[in-house]
């Protein structure tokens, strides 16, 4: 195969993943959820566990609140003159907006009727505390899509394969099969851990496990953007049907 045919190939294949993934683009996409989340958080009690951003932002701005609201939007304001820069003018156009919202839409409600409803179903699975009002629900839904990809697909699934496959020498498959089953386990887990988690039963560890593997697979195939608001829009049909 001569050069020009696979570059031909290659284009092929990295138009039919969508040029979500390209990193600094995909972050782009997930700014809204970052702002508005990490906006809510000094008001509301909707704290994600893995976020360790808040806590050490308040630290660096001494407790100041003017200070840290600044800074939340200031990242946001960054991050999508970069992805602009980057990908070009075109990379935050409307229609990608819909396109990316419809996509995430249909992965959510496929999570929600199959992960969600089997587990509801044969395992009997009531999993989490359903938030107060509305406001709360998509709080907490943002900070749950955002933080958790953030730390358990981008973090610990890719940082997992990509260790297994340099050090351990792995080949591709078997790295990401365990860092996938690896980072779905601790996902589930997390849920169970510290003060606030939840007693540690069979049927929720499951349940989570299963959905930490659908989102992974998310992750791995539609990229970080896609996930964040896959899982998020998910957390909110979760928190109004099924947790109430």
């Amino acid at each position: 195969m001569n050069v020009e045919a696979g570059t031909r190939t290659r284009t092929l294949g990295d138009r039919l993943r969508s040029k979500l993934r390209a990193p600094l683009e995909s972050v782009a996409f997930t700014v809204p959820a970052f702002v508005v989340y990490h906006v809510a958080v000094p008001f509301l009690d909707v704290r994600n566990g893995v976020d360790w951003v808040t806590g050490a932002m308040m630290r660096l701005l001494d407790a100041s609140l003017v200070a840290y609201l600044a800074c939340t939007v200031g990242v946001g304001v960054v991050l999508t003159i970069l992805a602009r820069r980057h990908a070009g003018p075109d990379a935050l156009r409307a229609r990608r907006w819909a396109l990316l919202f419809a996509e995430s839409t249909a992965w959510a409600v496929g999570t929600f009727a199959i992960v969600g409803g089997l587990a509801s179903r044969l395992l009997d699975v009531q999993t989490g505390v359903a938030p107060r009002s509305l406001v709360e629900v998509v709080a907490t839904s943002l900070g749950a899509g955002f933080h958790e990809e953030l730390v358990f697909r981008a973090g610990l699934f890719d940082g997992g394969r990509y260790l297994l496959r340099r050090y351990a020498r792995l080949g591709p498959w078997r790295a990401t099969a365990i860092a996938a089953f690896g980072s779905a386990a601790l996902f589930a887990l997390a849920h169970h851990a510290g003060p606030t988690g939840e007693p540690l039963a069979v049927a929720p560890l499951l349940f989570r496990t299963l959905a930490g593997l659908y989102l992974t697979a998310i992750y791995a195939w539609r990229g970080f953007a896609v996930a964040v608001w896959s899982h998020a829009l998910y957390d909110v049909l979760w928190f109004t049907w099924y947790a109430r």
